[in-house]
């Protein structure tokens, strides 16, 4: 019987750029919590990175099977774009 290679570590890199720098300062600030929680790291390890200088936040995901992946992927693209919704109300309702 032939053996399966299982995966030892899937991880993933997201950029958000824009030149907008509170904009990113408030994505990371709402994403860093997050991050930080023992929850996620029961999935994996999660790293929010806010760089000023270069005008992006960056998102780093290391997990160990394809289902902890997949479901920290999905909670923080719903993340990303509840900010995101949350953002353009406030934004738009000051015009």
């Amino acid at each position: 019987m032939e053996k399966k290679e299982e995966i030892e570590k899937i991880s993933f890199s997201l950029e958000i750029h824009h030149e907008n720098e509170k904009l990113l300062k408030a994505y990371f600030e709402s994403l860093k919590p997050e991050a930080d929680s023992l929850v996620n790291q029961k999935k994996g390890k999660v790293f929010v990175e806010y760089n000023a200088e270069e005008k992006k936040l960056i998102l780093k995901m290391e997990t160990e099977t394809i289902s902890d992946f997949k479901a920290l992927m999905n909670s923080y693209l719903y993340l990303i774009k509840a900010i995101n919704d949350s953002l353009n109300s406030a934004t738009s309702s000051m015009q």
